[in-house]
């Protein structure tokens, strides 16, 4: 169901910040994409206010040491679709910070993505 949808977003088309910009993240629901300086994807994640998630999360403090690192996310209107969204997003990506328990291919070290 999700997985047609997700093959029509472009990801690196999204409203983006870079990581040290916070502020300008949204607080609405939505699926976030954590990406490097060349636009990889290296973690996606979901919440109902991605603003207040990223601000206090456990992946923040990794990715403000690297330069240029950006969040770019997808605002949802409905919270019951954050989860199905957040798994289709996961296994077509597989992102090499998101557990490999999330999707079908082994993780992968994020190192080569950030530099």
């Amino acid at each position: 169901m999700y997985d047609d949808y997700i093959a029509h977003v472009d990801v690196l088309a999204l409203p983006s910040v870079l990581v040290t910009e916070i502020q300008k993240i949204p607080y609405g629901y939505g699926i976030y994409f954590l990406l490097s300086r060349r636009g990889q994807i290296i973690y996606i994640g979901q919440s109902q206010s991605i603003h207040s998630r990223w601000r206090g999360h456990n992946k923040r403090a990794a990715a403000l040491t690297f330069k240029d690192a950006r969040i770019a996310w997808l605002s949802v209107s409905r919270r019951v679709r954050l989860e199905p969204l957040e798994r289709a997003f996961i296994r077509k990506y597989c992102p090499p910070m998101n557990s490999p328990l999330n999707h079908a291919k082994p993780a992968r070290s994020f190192q080569p993505y950030l530099f």
